[in-house]
């Protein structure tokens, strides 16, 4: 969990969880996202309150970090390992999609970025409903990702 290491970042000796969700909570907010609930790091989890809007303002904004690089390189690619390997099947060899998938009974999440030669989008997508519709909803947020660059 690197939430815990923001401490060392600052030059403590340990990391600390609490210490750690502090600081994103303040860094949050300078970013102007202010109405959150964040309590658990690991990702999307009940206890979680952000709107998608905001995931989204956070997702634009670390691209003009210096961690950029590593922090996308983070998240799975489409067509690749992990959980979005048997995803886009139909994606043109020119388009990648890097994303974090989420879920909980009844909630999906996958948020990201997709570019083609000409384009960069960044998405969130949050399903809160039936927990039966979730595999239309991931089919959902597959179709509309692959209109736009495809």
């Amino acid at each position: 969990m690197l939430v815990i290491h923001i401490p060392l970042l600052e030059g403590k000796d340990e990391g600390d969880l609490n210490q750690g969700m502090k600081k994103v909570r303040e860094y949050l907010k300078t970013l102007g996202i202010n109405n959150f609930q964040f309590k658990e790091p690991s990702g999307l989890d009940r206890k979680n309150k952000f709107t998608v809007f905001d995931l989204q303002k956070l997702l634009i904004q670390s691209e003009k970090k210096y961690y950029s690089p590593e922090m996308l390189f983070s998240y799975p690619l489409a067509k690749g390992k992990g959980t979005l390997n048997k995803r886009f099947d139909t994606l043109s060899p020119s388009v990648h999609v890097r994303a974090k998938t989420g879920s909980l009974y009844g909630v999906l999440g996958l948020a990201g970025w997709a570019e083609n030669k000409n384009e960069k989008y960044v998405f969130v997508f949050i399903f809160n409903g039936k927990a039966n519709k979730n595999l239309k909803a991931q089919e959902l947020f597959d179709k509309v990702i692959l209109s736009l660059v495809n």
